[in-house]
């Protein structure tokens, strides 16, 4: 007796021909595996290493110095840093998002050297995307075999790849879980209530990689899916769940609410001390528009997105000229891919598949957010939606557009499948085949006519010829692959089916590897730590109890000196205390000498005496050369109360410092220390808490109060907002592996019995 055929299976059977339908998804992971496996081999293994890391502008700027600081920190002392005591003058470390040590991939640190892990990181990071690609395009209701398309468009995406030579480390880690998240919601609104649980896991873990705006646009493309009503018994694919089984609308908003209680949960101990420092910050207020959408997304720049650098570079070894109109310097892309440009069109004016919709209004949605201050919509959610208000760079939601793209080339690969099991005709493939070799034969044709720069007048259409030459090549490459497994060769057989399929992947693949290798180079890790530890005059001042504070003419918003634990009253952060900005506003700079002796800074680094420099109180240092004066720079020590001052300290660390009270106090009795004061300092001397809170005369510097003369006191950072935060980490990451483990209890039983039908 022939066994009745489910929606679900006739659905699949239609989308894998060819004898895949048992075995598809192993299929199009493995397909998926080696491709991205292929292609990240190729960008990142000359930068693995243990002496050498995947080069970016803000890697070496901040991240390197900082993660370095941090993760040498824990492995000293076994403790988390929570304080940074080194830029300006101090601040937590998790409030101000300065390092994310609880996102699983930085664990990489703890076990491997540490150029090597930064690199991997981001490797892996684009595997999890691409593989978070794949699963959302299944929950959408798409075959293995069309959404590995998803997988492959997404985790080789150039806005992804691009970030490694910006430096975003943080911002690549949270991408990555943007596709998992959205995989989740979607399979909620489908009646698979453990949707739940790997949103709010995903969720989680892109406020642990201290990306909030990411986690933010993510939670609002989630949001809009619920709204569109695309989750709906009416609507959804029955692939998941039958239709009686599917939540109704007050259920999935039910249950998105509670994913996002799980997430708040599971990143309590990053989420609560970002919350309390954010009251404080210089976010506190909000960013005034003009600030907020400095780095708009111009509109002539979406070319881009079919044109790889087409108005040139700011990347060393690239075209040495950039002429579009984003700011001053393009050290990012976001070519799209003329193979998946091929395929996202075939999908979004194909027939059927009303929720490739949704992903066609996400791109536009997203595009006019990115456009910033060229766009009205941008304009009306700073001003009317909470949040916006609150993060720089519009061009970040980006990474949705590079999102909603992936998916409608998924959709476009599942309607060329289609085509495939109704037998088109002969002519199909054919005529795809001989368009792609023309366009690939003008494409290489115009590569090598365009090798030879120009003259200057002539860069820009000369860099745009290239780029269309790249893309022309790549396009006709794609529509070689397509017409191969559209021919009646592709389906006389499986493994010619399987043939037509690789070689579609990896035509994509190899476009957008082509086109972003220039942004991912080895720096030598080994050069760029004597740079970070021996430069003069660092040496000469590190490793002093308390640390010596320097400033240095020009050159002040610098991580460098962290790492030999030097301290500056400046620094390279975006978030720090609202309160330190007033200040330096009031004194007009931080070269004001109140603000020098406030900051008690020891050592300025600058030109040579003249023209009122150095400010007053500062002479030539008597210190050892340090082998800068050619370039003009010399040290000048304070001599008055920041080179001498007044406490004597016996303990200096990131959470901790012990001073003895100097002989005579104040007349109020209460001892400035020259640090900003933040909500979880404690003073204590002995077993005797005494009072310390912000100074009377500036609301921000350190005071304490209740010591006697020559008593030993003890300053410790122990925020109760991380203590709470902590536990309510490890109260929802156990209710997770409580929940999954039921999960699986009750799924194994309903496996077992579909797998004997």
């Amino acid at each position: 007796m022939n066994r009745p055929v489910t929606p679900a299976a006739a659905s699949t059977a239609a989308s894998d021909p060819f004898g895949l339908t048992g075995r598809a998804s192993f299929v199009a992971l493995l397909i998926l595996l080696l491709t991205l496996s292929v292609s990240l081999g190729v960008l990142f293994v000359p930068c693995l290493g243990p002496d050498l890391f995947a080069f970016g502008t803000d890697t070496t700027a901040h991240d390197y110095p900082c993660l370095r600081w941090a993760w040498d920190e824990i492995r000293a002392s076994g403790r988390l840093p929570l304080w940074c005591p080194y830029l300006f003058c101090g601040i937590p470390t998790l409030g101000t998002l300065l390092f994310c040590p609880f996102h699983p991939l930085q664990w990489l640190f703890a076990v491997l050297p540490f150029p090597m892990a930064l690199t991997l990181q981001y490797a892996l990071a684009f595997a999890v995307a691409g593989a978070g690609a794949h699963a959302l395009a299944r929950r959408c209701g798409l075959a293995p075999t069309a959404a590995l398309f998803a997988g492959v468009a997404f985790g080789l995406c150039s806005h992804g790849l691009t970030l490694t030579y910006a430096g975003h480390l943080s911002k690549v880690l949270a991408i990555a879980a943007m596709p998992w998240a959205l995989a989740g919601w979607v399979s909620l609104c489908d009646g698979r209530k453990s949707g739940v649980l790997l949103a709010g896991a995903a969720v989680a873990t892109q406020m642990l990689a201290s990306h909030p705006q990411i986690a933010c646009y993510t939670v609002a493309a989630g949001l809009l899916w619920l709204i569109s009503g695309l989750g709906s018994s009416r609507v959804a694919s029955a692939t998941f769940a039958k239709a009686s089984s599917r939540p109704g609308r007050g259920a999935q908003a039910a249950l998105f609410a509670a994913s996002l209680i799980l997430a708040g949960l599971l990143s309590g101990a990053q989420l609560l001390p970002l919350l309390e420092m954010n009251a404080l910050s210089n976010r506190a207020a909000g960013l005034s528009y003009a600030e907020a959408t400095q780095t708009s997304f111009p509109p002539m720049e979406l070319l881009e997105l079919a044109l790889p650098r087409f108005s040139g570079d700011s990347v060393r070894a690239g075209s040495g000229f950039y002429a579009g109109g984003w700011g001053s310097e393009r050290i990012v892309s976001d070519y799209v891919g003329a193979g998946v440009w091929i395929l996202a069109g075939v999908g979004l004016f194909g027939r059927g598949a009303r929720r490739r919709w949704f992903w066609a209004a996400l791109w536009g949605v997203a595009c006019a957010m990115a456009l910033g201050k060229w766009s009205p919509i941008y304009r009306l959610a700073f001003h009317a939606l909470p949040g916006v208000s609150s993060f720089r760079s519009p061009g970040t939601v980006m990474a949705l557009m590079a999102l909603s793209t992936a998916l409608l080339a998924a959709y476009g690969a599942q309607r060329l499948l289609d085509a495939c099991r109704s037998a088109p005709s002969p002519r199909t493939g054919w005529v795809c085949g001989a368009a792609g070799l023309i366009l690939a034969v003008f494409g290489a044709c115009a590569w090598f006519a365009t090798r030879a720069a120009p003259g200057a007048a002539l860069t820009v259409p000369w860099r745009t010829a290239q780029a269309a030459s790249h893309a022309g090549f790549w396009g006709g490459l794609s529509l070689m692959a397509i017409g191969l497994l559209l021919s009646r060769w592709a389906r006389a057989s499986r493994r010619h089916h399987l043939c037509g399929l690789c070689a579609v992947a990896l035509a994509c693949a190899a476009d957008l590897v082509a086109a972003n290798r220039l942004f991912i180079q080895p720096e030598s890790a080994e050069i760029y730590e004597r740079y970070l530890r021996l430069t003069p005059p660092d040496p000469l001042l590190a490793q002093r109890v308390p640390p010596a504070r320097m400033l240095e003419w020009g050159n002040e918003l610098t991580a460098r000196r962290m790492v030999n634990q030097i301290a500056s009253p400046h620094g390279y952060h975006p978030i720090t205390f609202a309160r330190y900005h007033e200040l330096l506003n009031e004194w007009g700079g931080i070269y004001d000498p109140r603000a020098l002796d406030c900051f008690g800074v020891d050592y300025l680094l600058g030109p040579p005496p003249d023209n009122g420099w150095p400010p007053p109180g500062y002479a030539l240092s008597d210190a050892p050369a340090f082998g800068d004066a050619r370039r003009g720079r010399f040290l000048f020590s304070a001599s008055g109360r920041a080179a001498q001052p007044p406490l004597e300290w016996r303990r200096y660390a990131p959470n901790e410092a012990t001073f003895m009270a100097p002989p005579s106090l104040p007349p109020d009795g209460v001892i400035r220390l020259p640090e900003p004061f933040a909500p979880g300092w404690e003073a204590w001397v002995g077993a005797r808490s005494i009072s310390i809170g912000p100074d009377a005369a500036h609301g921000f510097f350190r005071a304490v109060s209740g010591a006697q003369p020559g008593d030993e006191v003890t300053v410790r950072y122990r925020p109760f907002s991380f203590r709470l935060g902590l536990f309510g980490s490890l109260i929802g990451w156990a209710a997770l592996v409580a929940l999954l483990t039921v999960e699986m209890r009750f799924r194994a039983p309903r496996l077992q019995a579909k797998s004997k039908r």
